[in-house]
């Protein structure tokens, strides 16, 4: 598996998505005139299938694989994990419309090195790209790298603050696909109650997001995201 040791040395990218017109816009991009670090992308496809086969039959291996979630015969989801058990070292951002919390953190568990979202600007694209290849983690607002490195080692926290049963509740509750309003329904309380609950668990947990809040629930053992209950948060509509 090769590296980038020198900084005039390109980053090799494979890039794979369903739509051709978002692979043909991007590329331009991320290949922008940069003698600092040029990127260069090697490979294209339109669907998992066809990016594990194009790595396997090129005598060059990309450093960094573009991926996005929904994509014909072979999704990111099982696209990644033969990434991963194949050429471990190899790096994979997801490009992706999808924010759920559920799918950041699958993937992140996965082995992913970054999660974007389809609307950045492709200049930002082209910089996680450099991040990824350089320090192994690209951060953003829908995750940060001490929640990436949580998850990744399964570290658990050292100190486990002390919940109350509300908060025990709604914690379990964030990591389904449900508003806080339909939340509020489920544990027969008012939205303003939620939102309280909600603040105090950011301050005991030091999270900043739902996204944060999951991933505490998923580490430290409140919820198993292998249960069968839950395999339906991870269906791609």
């Amino acid at each position: 598996m090769p590296t980038v040791n020198e900084t005039n040395k390109p980053i090799l990218v494979a890039f794979a998505d369903d739509h051709e017109l978002i692979r043909v816009t991007m590329i331009p991009y991320l290949e922008t005139n940069d003698e600092f670090q040029p990127v260069k992308v090697i490979l294209t496809a339109s669907n998992g299938v066809e990016l594990i086969s194009a790595i396997k039959s090129s005598p060059q291996k990309p450093h960094v694989c573009i991926l996005d979630i929904k994509m014909p015969e072979m999704d990111g989801f099982s696209t990644v994990r033969e990434i991963r058990e194949t050429w471990p070292n190899m790096k994979v951002l997801i490009l992706t419309a999808y924010s759920r919390s559920t799918f950041i953190i699958r993937m992140i568990f996965a082995g992913v090195h970054g999660y974007i979202s389809k609307n950045s600007h492709p200049q930002t694209i082209r910089e996680a790209v450099i991040e990824v290849q350089r320090t192994g983690i690209y951060c953003n607002d829908l995750i940060s790298q001490k929640e990436i490195r949580s998850l990744q080692t399964h570290k658990e926290k050292e100190f486990v603050p002390k919940l109350s049963e509300a908060e025990l509740e709604l914690l379990k509750y964030c990591i389904e696909d449900r508003t806080y309003k339909e939340i509020a329904v489920l544990m027969k309380t008012t939205a303003k109650s939620i939102e309280g609950h909600r603040n105090k668990l950011f301050q005991k947990l030091g999270a900043k997001s739902r996204t944060g809040l999951v991933m505490y629930a998923v580490v430290n053992g409140y919820v198993d995201l292998e249960d069968h209950n839950y395999q339906k948060l991870f269906k791609i509509q």
